[in-house]
């Protein structure tokens, strides 16, 4: 059955309407969804449900609603992925991939060697952009809650926004001396940690400074060097999955 993301709209009414015009372009257009056909329904409050169509307009789509219940995700692991913006297209695949494996919230991340150089509209279109991937991803998945896509951020401002929030960051670098990641990820305790991946070239000395007075830990991922992609989806997996066992 398909999946329709529902934003802040509460599911616990008898009918509810659908406006978001990306939903209503799949459902009428994409999928010729008609009167009678039923959905599945999520939204932002941890909410989920089956919906049958009622009607569909251009402006809005009508939902009866059934089988209303509540996600609980108490318990489960919290990541934080604050990432390097990669070249083409490639950070859109790293929230695709991200957000499927559960990672809660992303950072698309500005370093002193970060190439990708995102400013006023481009960065707004751009962060419009990953929040539709992110919700595309979602619904795909099965996925019962969104990731928090933030805006573009400067790599002090990240680590400042992890630790206010309580994460423990995880730094992979290059240089000096760094714990596996398997090590430091089942030495953790608590399911709540920020995992900082830097630009090709990797971070900068006093980056790692930075976070490093911020009390991350520096972590090894191997004797191979990874490219952007590969090490942000590998440590999102990897500590996600050490969390959820």
């Amino acid at each position: 059955m398909y999946r329709f993301y529902a934003g802040s709209l509460d599911l616990n009414q008898s009918t509810v309407e659908i406006t978001d015009k990306d939903e209503i372009r799949h459902i009428s257009t994409v999928l010729r969804m008609k009167k009678g056909d039923s959905v599945l329904i999520f939204n932002d409050r941890r909410q989920e449900g089956k919906g049958t169509i009622l009607s569909v307009r251009p402006e809005k789509i009508s939902l009866r609603m059934e089988d209303i219940h509540e996600i609980d995700d108490t318990g489960t692991a919290d990541v934080l992925l604050a990432c390097a913006i990669p070249k083409k297209t490639k950070f859109e695949w790293i929230i695709e991939k991200c957000t499927e494996l559960g990672v809660k919230a992303i950072i698309p991340l500005l370093t002193a060697r970060t190439e990708v150089k995102l400013k006023g509209e481009r960065a707004a279109k751009k962060h419009q952009r990953y929040q539709t991937v992110a919700k595309n991803a979602a619904k795909q998945s099965g996925r019962t809650s969104l990731p928090e896509i933030y805006p573009l951020t400067g790599f002090s401002d990240a680590v400042s926004a992890a630790k206010e929030k309580g994460y423990t960051i995880l730094i992979p670098h290059l240089h000096d001396r760094r714990n596996p990641l398997k090590d430091v990820v089942e030495s953790l305790k608590t399911k709540k940690a920020a995992i900082f991946i830097g630009p090709e070239g990797d971070f900068t000395p006093a980056e790692v400074e930075r976070a490093l007075a911020a009390k991350a830990i520096p972590v090894s991922l191997g004797k191979n060097v990874l490219k952007v992609e590969t090490a942000a989806i590998t440590c999102a997996a990897f500590t996600i999955f050490s969390f959820n066992s």
